[in-house]
Formats: structure tokens, sequence, C-alpha cells
């Protein structure tokens, strides 16, 4: 005969065998849980609970642009700025274009801030 061991686990409500979830971050900055697993073995009818282990799991936001995505119209040679933002600390940003005659730089272009010329 064989015994079994089963897990149980703790991530703010309690849970049994493989651990698996969404891990969801609405806010602006890295959150972190605790996730204690205890192993128990089971030979006939008997429970015999192991040592508890914990770890740390670190869900980072997902970070949103918090700055107005339709910029007013410009008059050709007139230099057009943007610089992107989120409320996400150490939020980067890329952007491209395709090539359009007239806008300078020519393009493709890509960047953290978009600055060019129609």
């Amino acid at each position: 005969m064989h015994g079994q061991t089963a897990y149980s686990y703790r991530l703010g409500s309690d849970g049994t065998g493989n651990i698996s979830f969404i891990a969801v971050n609405p806010g602006t900055a890295p959150i972190t849980s605790t996730v204690t697993v205890t192993p128990t073995f089971n030979f006939g009818g008997t429970d015999c609970p192991g040592p508890p282990k914990s770890f740390i799991i670190t869900v980072n936001p997902t970070p949103t642009l918090t700055t107005i995505l339709t910029p007013a119209d410009l008059c050709s040679n007139t230099l057009f700025s943007y610089d992107p933002a989120s409320a996400t600390a150490g939020t980067t940003f890329n952007w491209n274009r395709a090539v359009v005659a007239g806008i300078t730089p020519a393009g493709p272009t890509s960047g953290s801030i978009i600055r060019m010329k129609p």
C-alpha cells in the first residue's frame, strides 16, 4: 500500500491541490502576497502534516497612459510635441508612426517622446 501526499495553501483564502490563479493588480505600484503551502501525507486514514513553507509573489501593475490622446490640430511648420505620462512610476513609453510625406523626421520613427514637424 502507498499513501498519498496532498497540499493545502493559503493566499487570502484557503485552497487545496495545485495553486492556480490569475493575479490582478489594478493599482499603480507593485503589490506582494505571501503564499503558504502545507503538505499533508495520508496513509490508512491518518493525516500527517508536514512543515509549511511560504513564498512571496509580486504582482506588478499594468501601466496606463494618463495624458490626453486627442492632441489639438496644429499649423504647418509648427513643432508637435507629446510627452506621455502614467501614474505608474517607472513606466517607459515607445511609439512609432508610418512614413508620411511632408512630416519630418521622415519616418518611420519611434522613441519615448514624440516630436515632429508637419
